[in-house]
């Protein structure tokens, strides 16, 4: 196993010990060098999602969504996107050159929401996955979030509690019973580790 795959195995970022106990110190220095992973604080080491989303949200004058998010606040994930996720105004044409390189995500964030001009914030980011996202994938952010210390099952309550009045589709209402379910379940105390339960040898869907 080599770094990259015990950083993934570990929810996109890990903790130096870690890493140290599957690969050797050799391997993770020779590993960031080549910018396979990134430290983004001390002892901690991540995939360059993070990197790479900021690049991509700039490009497409967007926002980062949803686990490209995650990967920002440094949140542990059940698997990295297929694709880095980009929010861009509704009705904005995007080339085909665009679309294939990132998941483009036709979507209003207020700005209110955004965070240094590029990424979602924190608690936009947890609502934004358990709304769009499969429930274990949602849960896996939301309970690392939650451990992190950086968003309350307060914050999380209060965004559900204001969900039903801009429900206003068939779709929306969808959206919501999925927000609803993850956020009863974090706020609930309930929690789930990145790294346990799940098969890792499957690619996400997002």
């Amino acid at each position: 196993m080599d770094v990259v795959e015990v950083i993934r195995e570990c929810g996109g970022i890990a903790q130096r010990r870690e890493v140290l106990a599957s690969v050797g110190r050799g391997d993770l220095e020779r590993a960031v060098a080549a910018g396979l992973v990134v430290r983004p604080s001390w002892g901690r080491y991540a995939l360059p999602t993070d990197v790479e989303g900021q690049q991509a949200a700039r490009e497409m004058c967007g926002v980062a969504i949803l686990v490209t998010a995650a990967a920002h606040w440094q949140w542990r994930r059940k698997w990295e996107p297929r694709k880095t996720q980009v929010a861009v105004r509704r009705g904005r044409r995007v080339p085909p050159a665009a679309r294939e390189r990132f998941d483009i995500r036709w979507r209003s964030v207020p700005a209110g929401d955004v965070v240094d001009g590029w990424v979602t914030g924190r608690v936009r980011t947890v609502v934004d996955c358990a709304i769009l996202l499969p429930f274990d994938e949602a849960l896996a952010i939301a309970d690392s979030a939650l451990r992190s210390g950086t968003v309350t099952r307060e914050e999380l309550a209060d965004r559900a509690g204001g969900l039903p009045a801009q429900v206003r589709s068939r779709e929306a209402s969808t959206c919501s019973r999925r927000y609803a379910s993850t956020t009863r379940r974090v706020s609930s105390g309930a929690s789930i580790s990145p790294t346990s339960g799940f098969d890792w040898s499957s690619p996400g869907s997002s």
